[in-house]
């Protein structure tokens, strides 16, 4: 899910990095999870959703 949005915030598609159909399906079972979180609505991060991807983004810093 980390993933997923971190490339929606990076303006790429929700669909990114996806090759086969078992991707694809697997895809789709993440974004209605990041959708019933209330991270995402109409596959474009909510306000939750974007302070989540800041919490990540400041973790990810202070790891490197």
């Amino acid at each position: 899910m980390r993933l997923v949005l971190l490339d929606i915030a990076a303006g790429k598609s929700e669909t990114a990095g996806c090759h086969g159909r078992s991707e694809f399906g697997g895809r789709a079972g993440t974004l209605r999870a990041l959708h019933q979180r209330g991270l995402l609505r109409n596959n474009a991060l909510t306000d939750a959703g974007l302070s989540f991807v800041r919490t990540l983004q400041t973790q990810s810093n202070k790891e490197q």
